[in-house]
């Protein structure tokens, strides 16, 4: 049999490959023995997919362990394992695919051990087996972090998981600031649905495809696109609740100019579109309605529907709606929510990812600070209104109106050198 060649390396399909131990043992070769008792045990409708499910010796399935070679190392894997510890990750995923899209997705596949063959760095994916059994990820202190950082990409697996004393960002200063993506984006991804999924709905590439248009701006330049737009919707919507508000633009009635009326009936029909829409291709219909992003969504659609349906169903007359306006205001200030999705603009931007990031490290910094200005208002605030409280048509009535003067007063005046 002719030896295979992937990228400059040879690999003999005939010879006989040194197999780890189950789940992860990279560097101890198995014995041939149990290897070949174990392949007469497994499942002969196992054989041509490359995963092999043990059995007890009483008939009942025990476990399905997936194969691998990767850089000439090779490991094996529980499936379940995989699926349960990070189900957004390359093996997850590549658990669930047949054997001619494993074929696919891997470089080569050994039929002599059944194995799948990646070529990649092996000594990285020791850590990254690691991160499966024991849900801490690590990385080797002698390898580039640019390099690791590389292949975690490969693997789908993002940077976050790193446990904190093998953090990149010790080493790799400001590369880490242009290359790391901010927490927000982290939180984004978390909440988007796994591609897996998508595989158990109908019609489940299609809504995948519609998912991603909709929820993640960088797999297309349409959605790309697409989320500008709305994020211009966002910008729309709140400059119309602003302008709804100035007098010189409202009628007798106190009602808002019929431009701005149309304006809002424009956006609340797009923000309903994308809710909609969002809700249909959802694979995970309870998770998406519990998510605290798509109730802000919800809540900013509802109270416009119900001021607009009530008078047409009868229930509320017009004149008695004026009436109670004042208690739906407060339901429609849950509008402003709305304004965080122009956060969504920062993946965008390398200038507010940074200044993202910089606030989440110096939480803690930021709330020393603010402890010692909160200290020293309350104790200037105090002192003047004890001081100030017995003058005829005094200021300082009370603690929380020197507080308020301290604030806005003394400090602007020391920030402007007063």
């Amino acid at each position: 049999m002719r030896p295979r060649r992937l990228s400059g390396v040879i690999m003999d399909t005939n010879k006989e490959q040194s197999l780890s131990t189950v789940l992860g043992d990279l560097k101890q070769p198995l014995n041939p023995e149990n290897d070949a008792s174990e392949d007469e045990s497994h499942s002969d409708n196992c054989k041509d997919n490359g995963t092999k499910v043990l059995r007890k010796q009483n008939g009942n399935v025990h476990k399905s362990i997936l194969y691998i070679n990767v850089g000439g190392r090779s490991a094996r894997l529980d499936e379940d394992l995989l699926r349960h510890r990070y189900d957004c990750g390359r093996l997850a995923h590549f658990c669930t695919l047949s054997h001619h899209e494993r074929l696919m997705e891997c470089d080569a596949y050994f039929d002599s051990t059944k194995e799948y063959y990646f070529e990649r760095s092996p000594i990285i994916f020791e850590y990254i087996i690691d991160f499966y059994i024991t849900g801490r990820l690590h990385r080797p202190t002698d390898v580039c972090p640019v390099r690791v950082r590389t292949e975690l990409d490969f693997w789908r697996l993002p940077v976050h998981l790193l446990a904190r004393c093998c953090t990149i960002d010790t080493q790799l200063g400001d590369l880490q600031k242009r290359n790391t993506v901010s927490t927000s984006d982290q939180i984004y991804l978390e909440m988007s649905c796994s591609p897996i999924a998508f595989n158990k709905v109908c019609l489940g590439k299609q809504r995948l495809l519609i998912w991603n248009f909709f929820e993640n701006p960088r797999s297309s330049t349409a959605a790309k696109c697409f989320s500008i737009v709305s994020a211009l919707f966002v910008l729309l919507s709140l400059s119309d609740l602003i302008l709804c508000s100035m007098p010189e633009l409202q009628d007798a009635n106190q009602e808002p100019h019929w431009t701005l009326v149309y304006l809002e009936i424009g956006c609340m029909l797009w923000f309903t579109f994308e809710y909609v829409m969002r809700f249909i291709v959802s694979p995970r219909k309870c998770s998406f309605i519990k998510s605290p992003l798509n109730v802000i969504d919800l809540m900013t659609i509802l109270p416009f529907y119900a001021e607009e349906c009530l008078p047409l169903m009868g229930l509320v007359k017009a004149v008695e709606l004026r009436n109670i306006r004042g208690a739906m205001v407060v339901i429609r200030v849950m509008r402003l929510a709305r304004v965080a999705r122009i956060f969504k603009l920062a993946r965008y931007s390398t200038g507010l990812r940074a200044f993202g990031e910089t606030m989440r490290k110096s939480a803690a910094e930021l709330s020393m600070l603010g402890m010692f200005l909160l200290t020293g208002i309350l104790l200037f605030s105090t002192a003047i209104y004890f001081f100030e409280r017995d003058e005829h048509n005094s200021q300082f009535y009370s603690i929380p109106a020197a507080c308020w003067w301290c604030k806005f007063f003394k400090l602007s005046d020391q920030i402007n050198g007063d």
